[in-house]
Order: C-alpha cells, then structure tokens, then sequence
C-alpha cells in the first residue's frame, strides 16, 4: 500500500509511506477511515481463475437462527456492482451516465439529477456466536408487526452478509454477521421514517444487548457513540494516527467524535431522534406535535424508540357515539330533612368530591369532544358509502382518489374505518379542503395518515392484470357450477370418482 502523509517544510510537506504485508501499520491503514492520510495506491493479492458451479435452491427460513453457522460455508460469494471509471462518475452496469445525448432518458438511479433513490439502510456487525439469538429477537418483533419489514418490496428488509475476521485495527475482530435494515426515508427534513419503532429497537437491540459494531459508512450519529471502545486495538490505531497525522490536517470535528478523542456524536436538541442524532430520553426528542413520542421497545425493553402513539378514539374502529343527554324532566321537590333521613356527610369529604370532580371535568369533556370528532360520518357521501370507498363482494374495501384526471389507488382494508382513513390521508396530501374528507374534523394531517399506505398509480397494464383476474374468476365460477350440476345428475361418477 502506497500512502501520502501531511510532514514539515522541512520534508516538503508530504511524506510516501509504503507499509508491506509484513509491516504493522499495515493492519491500521487497511481500514483508516481517511484520518491517516491519502491511500493513492493499493496491491491486491489474487487467486487463480477457477470454475463454479452455482445451484439456486429455495428454502424455508423458519430455521434461520438455528442455521447461522451453517450459511458461513455455502460456498458462495457477492460478486455484483463492479465499479469503472471516475470516484465521480461510477457506474456498476451500462452505461447510463456516460450517454450525454440522451438527458435523462438513461439515468442511473444514483444519478443526483433525478434524486430517484428513496430508500435508506443502516448496517451492523454482530459476533456469529452471538447471531442466532439476534435472528430469534428478529423474528419476535417481526412478528408484533409483519409489514414493518415490508416497506419497499419483496427484496428489501434485513439483507444478511458473512465477514470474516481482520487483523486491522478498527476490523472485526472475529467472524462475524452483517445485518443491512433498508427502509424507506422522505427527503424531507423532519419527517420520521416509516415503522420508526421498529427501526430503531432493531437498531439498538444490536449494539446494546449484542454488542454488534456499526458500519462505519452506513449509520447515524447515535450508533456511533462508544463504537471505538469495542475494539480492542483502537489505541493501537490512535498512535499510528498521531504519528502519520500529528496536526490532525486530515481529521474533523466528526472524526475526532467517532474516535472517542474529543466529545460524543450524539447531538441532543428538539426532535434529534427524528434524524439518528441521540436516542430519545424525552418526547421533546421526537416529534410529539406529529403524534410520535419515545416509548421503550416492545421485545428489548431498555430500547427507547419513535413511536406513533394513536389516541384510542383514533385507534378503535368503530368509537361508539356520547351517550345521548336524558331528556328534561322537573326535579322533585326534596322534604325538608328531618332526624331520621339520611346524615349530611362532613364538610372536609364534600369538598374533596368536588375537588374531583373540579379536576376531571376538562378531561372529560375533552374525551366527549374527541369522541365525537372519531365518529365515522353517516354514509350519505356517494353510492358507495364514503368519499373513493368501494365495497368488493368479498367484503374486502378498497380505496382510490382522483387528482389531475389520474386515478390514485390506495390499497386494501378489512375495515371501512382504515378506508376511509386512508382516502382522507390522501386528500391531506392532495391539499383537499376538509369538506371533501369523510372525517372533516380530522385535527392534524398526521391523525389522517397514520393508516394510509403510499398511493398506487393505476396504469392501464393494472387494468388488463384486472380483467384477466376476473376473467379467470368467471371461468371457476362456471365451472364450479358445472360440477355442482354434474353431481346432482350423476352422483355415482363421484361415488365411484370418475373423471370429471
């Protein structure tokens, strides 16, 4: 390895160093994260061509904890996005940014001119003894809430990787599991990513309970935050550091950070768990005003995490309406109290009671208002019941709005409440005034949208994809007809199982 250090004026500013394989800065600079100085060439040791043979097999993943060990020797290996050209100008399959007389039509999906990609991931390394446990934890939270990992496609989720052990300094130190979390993530300043709780408890659960190591490359300030300290040669890295780079030219506030040499990573103001800067110790860090507050894990119990907390007149489906008010009628006339009615109680316990009462009556009459804000609107709206609300036979609701001439679809419901949520979530972001909502009294847009799945674009292939469907469902029909005919002509073909 070839490497350029700041030096004195004495030695022309800049000194080449050229650690060997047998040299021990060597095992510093192999993972340096660029404080060392500037890596300008690097020497690989190759192994000669050969030929494999790869079988595709496809495999239930029930076992996944119990099988850690057995995927580290399965004889394959991640050969994809092979890098050419320019830092600058990289490209991993055709050649989509050097075609400049085309515009955009060919863009790559990392292009910054077309911000295409939407998606976010945070990586960790977990010690392969401690894996399987993680993987049984996994599992456990998925199963409070399956489509927590289901946020992007079928692809997404936890990609699982196999590193082996480094002799570097800030390396792993033994044989270990990489887990990628991919979610979806707003440009959006501000804005919580979706399934925050689940995310987050995932995260922590991997540091704290099984002291995995964060990627250094793919994670937030907070993962950070006494890193260094599980490796045990880190000392070993800080005196090459000081040695190679003593002035500190080529590190930064961040760096000095994430070393452990100067402060923590973690930045605690307003709303810093929103965007990884601390983990939550106060609902001031989240985002109370778009209903997330900090709440603790739901397997991992010291995990503090973003979560969505639904008022429970949001959260029923059906929220019944306030009692109606009895009717009018003339209190009776009270005889005067005489010895043997019933004993006035003590002053000191009267005034309590209507201390209480005092104190509870705001509260109730806040619990009266918002109860009566959730009640589902009578279904005077359209002929479907509600605002884009349609009723399948099988008693399946979807739910589809138009905007610019272009019908939006927005997904499948057990319930009419979700629906209708759902429609009025995206009338919120259509910008629709509230008479044009099933529920127009929805107080913040984040109460509307707390059901509503991204929208669908109905394309004219979602059409013949539908119409094949239903043609299909026709012929069943006449067939299962046919058969129900047949059996009652000839019920000794069945009896004996003839071919139909």
């Amino acid at each position: 390895m070839r490497i350029v250090t700041p030096a004195p004026v004495s030695q022309g500013f800049a000194v080449v160093r050229e650690p060997g394989a047998d040299h021990p800065d060597l095992d510093a600079a192999k993972v340096s994260l660029g404080v060392l100085g500037v890596v300008s060439q690097v020497t690989l040791q190759l192994q000669p061509m050969f030929k494999r043979s790869v079988t595709f097999l496809e495999r239930d993943d029930s076992d996944l904890a119990a099988q850690a060990y057995g995927f580290t020797n399965d004889g394959s290996s991640f050969t994809g996005y092979p890098v050419v050209g320019y830092q600058h100008r990289i490209q991993a399959s055709g050649s989509c940014i050097d075609a400049k007389d085309n515009l955009l039509r060919s863009s790559c999906p990392w292009d910054p001119r077309v911000r295409s990609l939407f998606f976010y991931n945070t990586g960790f390394s977990v010690a392969l003894s401690k894996a399987p446990a993680l993987v049984a934890d996994m599992q456990r939270l998925r199963d409070l809430n399956p489509r927590a990992l289901c946020s992007l496609d079928a692809k997404m989720g936890v990609l699982i990787r196999y590193v082996g052990a480094s002799s570097a300094y800030l390396g792993k130190t033994e044989d270990s599991v990489n887990f990628d979390f991919t979610y979806y993530r707003s440009y959006t300043q501000g804005r919580p990513r979706a399934h925050s709780d689940v995310i987050d408890e995932l995260e922590q659960m991997a540091l704290r309970k099984y002291g995995a190591v964060p990627q250094w490359g793919k994670n937030r300030n907070f993962a950070f935050d006494g890193a260094i300290a599980k490796y045990a040669k880190s000392g070993e890295f800080l005196k090459v550091k000081e040695r190679y780079d003593p002035d500190g030219v080529f590190s930064s506030e961040w760096s000095d950070r994430v070393l452990g040499i100067d402060g923590s990573p973690n930045i605690v103001h307003k709303s810093c768990a929103i965007e990884g800067l601390c983990i939550c110790s106060h609902d001031s860090h989240c985002a109370p005003e778009q209903g997330y507050y900090c709440r603790p894990g739901k397997v991992y119990a010291e995990a503090r995490c973003l979560s969505v907390v639904v008022p429970f007149f949001l959260a029923s489906s059906a929220p019944p309406p306030p009692p109606a008010p009895p009717p009018y009628r003339r209190a009776p006339e009270v005889a005067p109290a005489t010895a043997a009615s019933t004993p006035t109680p003590p002053l000191p316990r009267l005034c309590q009671c209507l201390s209480v009462v005092r104190a509870l009556l705001p509260r109730l009459q806040r619990t009266a208002a918002a109860s009566r804000a959730a009640a589902i609107p009578p279904r005077t709206r359209s002929s479907s019941s509600y605002r884009g609300v349609h009723t399948h036979p099988s008693g399946v609701h979807y739910v589809e709005i138009s905007s610019d001439d272009t019908r939006l679809r927005l997904g499948t419901f057990k319930t009419t409440h979700e629906t209708i949520r759902a429609y009025d979530a995206a009338a919120w972001r259509l910008r629709r005034p509230r008479a044009q909502m099933n529920f127009s009294d929805a107080r913040t847009r984040q109460q509307a949208q707390h059901l509503a799945p991204p929208p669908w674009l109905v394309t004219e292939e979602d059409h013949r994809i539908q119409r094949r469907r239903e043609c299909r469902l026709l012929i069943a029909e006449a067939d299962e007809h046919a058969m129900v005919v047949w059996r009652e002509r000839f019920p000794e073909d069945f009896a004996t199982k003839n071919e139909f």
